[in-house]
């Protein structure tokens, strides 16, 4: 039976009939086919799919833990931890393909490549862990860009609902943009291309939406924008080929460019269009820190980001500035990866000389196929556009290889020193002892000296063996052979170690003692002494070298055994234990490097992934440790391992704190979403945003997680504001008398041309026109005091005094008006003690707005988009109106 058919009979207790539409989905996002599924991609559709499935009828806690159960048994069906090997790399990097510019993918195709061909090399197991490592890395990334593109997509949509009155192939062309995107995201695909071309596109049209007066076009076959009145036109639209609209290219006007007389606008409009294109910049900017991550701290590049970020943060625009600095972005982008370039060059050169024939005696094979297996992960990164992070590591490890290539060749020669060495002892002892060659103990010494190995320590002994030797066959003789004497001494001699400061001692020992006539007692006098000082110079250094094992936590082979020859008035050469411990101490350094500098670079590479919570100081610390491990030093990597544990700790308590603001606002919102009006349309990109953030949140990295408290940060006053209109609302519509609330809803009824029947109690006689003929929307008098309000979307906007209708229409009677400001004032006293600043009644298409000013009243009827405008003009004009 196939993984596929198990883990459908797995889900479908849980899922019922909806667990073959979740497999297939999750399949074909995948990509793979159901027969072909592995453990890897099995574990992804649950995680993602079955997952959110299961929560629609369960609590969290329950769904999480049949998601466990069902995962351990994926993992002892496929009788691993699910690692999934190469084919759970290839197909998480199938999913990831499709982004060249990541860097991470780049690297992880360099790791492919190199496990394909040796997928049992000796770097087989760290590639794996470390592609792994990437694919993690990649998902939560990937996840941050779907969030947000969700927000894009929400942004994109609004826009378009503002300007899809205009017509014409821009707006065509961005409800197809829109269009893809949607469908990209729904199979979790990054559509980065169409989402910058849409929202270029989406910022010009709003643009020309905020800066004109928009009309319906008379036919098709005209341009949609319509400039109302041609002497004062602000907007000009001319038709020219839209190269990137396949749609408009059989049109035969082409499309329509927007050209914009900003010093024709009103302040307001020309503040309108700056805030556009300052959020433009500012998504731009963010884009280019994204993209550009790697160079940011390179030396004139993060001054000059600093400079514009402020400025943005000012409220200024950047202009060319922004263009300005991607350029330069790209040029460090592209002289970063040129130096890399250059190291790699430098290290493969190396790598080729330790290859080479000279070195074929010398290097460790297996360390120099690893070691290439890494330099071509670097070259795939190269090769895709990155940076490789790990080429310092690696210029450690191949300087590590050359040493220990360069050590051994020294051992290679000097083995073959010490062989020269021996050959001539053994040559004069079979001289000295022909003599005596049937001597069971010369037989002895000669046997072992035939076998014997070219070592300091067994060429010492058997140096020290042949001067006892010697010794005693002269105490055999009982005679004082005066050549047997010479050879005697001189063996001992010979058997002496040279140390340091005694070598012109030794020479001239030896040179005496060939000297025929010389003194022989004198001489072995002069050797006793000499033997003497040897002892206590070797047992000094022998002390040292203990004690620097100790501090370097090496056990030393041979140190035992030279303290015991010393002990027994043998006196052994220190020289090849120092070179040993020299040899261990430098093994251990270079190995405590190697694993420093990558150490530095998993860091590093950490540091990156959590760009956004203050990771300066712990980059800085990384820098430092690098330049201390360039000159030689071992730092210490307490103080960056105690950094990034406070940032990761940040990044979880900021996600738990943004989980819970999110929870709060969407619930605020959803209390009050039924007001409808400008404000919950204003909200609405920002609520499907912060909607879809709730589930990704724990899979996103900082940069999602701070997107998101962004997002709840501008959505919160609004949502306040909401809140605000909704209390007023529902105050006044519970204490307004009944009757005259019904009067005054239901001027909604009536019609726009017939005038009311005058009331009861006022005299036929004497009519009061009650109800002023309608004006049409938009117009404004010379002076008008109403001028503000006076917008496309305003049926009626009045003020409203004691002794009548001081300017403006009214669609009601005069004296309901008055009655319902009347019951406003009581309804403030009664509530807080105050005086009313504001009401609104919010009804299904419209609003109602009533302003007391003193004395008189603002009375405002107007479509439900326009209350958040009209309440800050109300919010600017309040005092004007007052003192009228």
């Amino acid at each position: 039976m196939s993984l596929y058919q198990n883990l459908f009979d797995s889900l479908e207790p849980f899922l019922g009939a909806k667990t073959q539409s979740i497999l297939e989905e999750g399949v074909r996002r995948l990509g793979v086919d159901p027969e072909r599924l592995d453990v890897a991609q099995a574990e992804s559709i649950l995680k993602r799919l079955v997952y959110r499935e299961l929560q629609s009828n369960r609590t969290p806690a329950e769904a999480r833990s049949l998601v466990d159960g069902l995962l351990k048994e994926l993992r002892e069906h496929s009788g691993g931890g699910g690692g999934g090997g190469l084919a759970a790399l290839e197909a998480g990097f199938k999913r990831f393909s499709l982004y060249l510019d990541w860097p991470e993918v780049a690297r992880l195709r360099g790791i492919l490549s190199v496990l394909r061909k040796e997928p049992e090399g000796s770097e087989a197991s760290r590639m794996l862990k470390e592609g792994q490592e990437l694919l993690r890395q990649l998902e939560e990334r990937l996840q941050s860009a779907l969030l947000r593109q969700t927000r894009d997509i929400a942004d994109l949509q609004a826009v378009f609902e503002r300007v899809k009155m205009i017509g014409g192939p821009k707006i065509r062309r961005l409800e197809s943009l829109i269009r893809q995107i949607q469908e990209a995201h729904s199979s979790e695909t990054l559509a980065q291309a169409e989402v910058e071309r849409a929202r270029t596109l989406a910022a010009e049209l709003r643009k020309l939406v905020e800066s004109s007066a928009i009309s319906t076009p008379r036919n098709a076959t005209e341009p949609a924008l319509v400039v109302e009145d041609e002497e004062e036109a602000v907007v000009a639209v001319e038709p020219v080929v839209e190269t990137d609209a396949p749609e408009a290219a059989g049109e035969a006007g082409g499309a329509w460019d927007i050209v914009i007389d900003l010093d024709s606008l009103s302040q307001e409009q020309q503040s309108r269009i700056r805030e556009i294109d300052l959020a433009e910049e500012r998504r731009r900017l963010e884009t280019l820190k994204e993209r550009y991550a790697a160079v940011l701290s390179r030396a004139g590049v993060a001054e000059e980001l600093a400079r514009l970020e402020a400025e943005l943060a000012q409220g200024n625009l950047l202009g060319e500035a922004l263009s300005a600095l991607e350029q330069r972005l790209k040029s460090a982008q592209a002289e970063a990866i040129s130096e890399a370039r250059a190291r790699y060059e430098w290290l493969t050169d190396r790598m080729r000389q330790l290859s080479s024939p000279v070195h074929r005696d010398d290097v460790d094979t297996a360390k120099l196929a690893a070691l290439a297996a890494r330099l071509t992960v670097a070259w795939e990164t190269l090769q895709g556009g990155a940076v490789p992070q790990d080429l310092l590591e690696l210029a450690e490890d191949v300087q590590a290889l050359e040493a220990e290539t360069r050590s051994r060749r020294e051992n290679r020669e000097r083995l073959a020193r010490l062989s020269q060495v021996l050959e001539a002892l053994r040559a004069e002892a079979e001289s000295a002892l022909a003599t005596y060659r049937n001597h069971p103990q010369v037989q002895a010494y000669l046997a072992r000296l035939t076998q014997a190995k070219p070592d300091e320590a067994s060429l010492q002994a058997l140096r020290q063996d042949f001067s006892a030797l010697m010794v005693a066959l002269t105490k055999e003789q009982k005679e004082r052979d005066e050549s047997l004497k010479r050879s005697s001494l001189k063996a001992a001699a010979q058997a002496l170690p040279v140390m340091p400061g005694l070598e012109i001692h030794h020479a001239q020992l030896l040179q005496q003692i060939e000297t025929p006539g010389s003194d022989l007692v004198a001489l072995e006098n002069y050797l006793q002494q000499l033997t003497q000082r040897t002892r206590n110079l070797v047992a000094q250094r022998l002390e040292a070298l203990a004690q620097k094992a100790r501090q370097l936590g090496i056990e030393l082979e041979g140190l035992a055994e030279a303290r015991a020859a010393l002990a027994e008035e043998r006196i052994p050469d220190p020289a090849a234990l120092e070179r040993l411990l020299e040899e261990r101490a430098n093994e251990l350094a270079n190995q405590r490097r190697r694993q420093l500098a990558g150490e530095l670079s998993r860091y590093e590479a950490a540091a990156q992934g959590l760009r956004g919570l203050g990771e300066e100081k712990l980059l800085n610390l990384i820098t430092e440790a690098r330049n201390r491990l360039a000159l030689g030093e071992i730092p210490d990597t307490a103080p960056i391992k105690a950094e990034l544990a406070r940032l990761v700790q940040l990044q979880d308590n900021l996600r738990a704190e943004v989980a819970v603001s999110l929870a709060d606002l969407l619930e605020r919102f959803n209390a009050h979403r039924a007001m409808g009006g400008e404000t919950v349309i204003r909200l609405k990109p920002m609520i499907e945003f912060l909607t879809s953030a709730v589930e990704r949140l724990a899979r996103v990295g900082p940069s999602g997680i701070l997107e998101v408290r962004q997002a709840i940060a501008e959505a919160m006053p609004l949502v306040k504001q909401l809140e605000e209109e909704h209390k007023a609302a529902m105050a006044l519509m519970q204490d307004l008398k009944g009757g005259e609330l019904d009067a005054l809803l239901g001027i909604f009824d009536a019609q726009p041309q017939a005038a009311p029947s005058p009331p009861a109690s006022t005299p036929a006689s004497n009519p009061v026109p009650e109800v002023e003929p309608a004006e049409e929307a938009g117009a404004e008098e010379p002076g008008d005091a109403l001028a503000p309000f006076r917008l496309r979307g305003v049926e009626a906007v009045a003020l409203v005094g004691e002794n009548g209708l001081l300017m403006g229409k009214l669609p009601t009677t005069l004296q309901s008006v008055r009655t319902t400001f009347s019951d406003l004032s009581s309804l403030a006293g009664e509530l807080a003690g105050a005086t009313t600043r504001l009401a609104v009644i919010s009804l299904s298409q419209s609003v109602v707005i009533m302003v007391p000013l003193g004395e008189k009243g603002l009375f405002i009827l107007a479509e439900k988009p326009l209350l958040s405008r009209l309440l800050t003009q109300v919010e600017r004009h309040r005092a004007e109106l007052a003192r009228l």
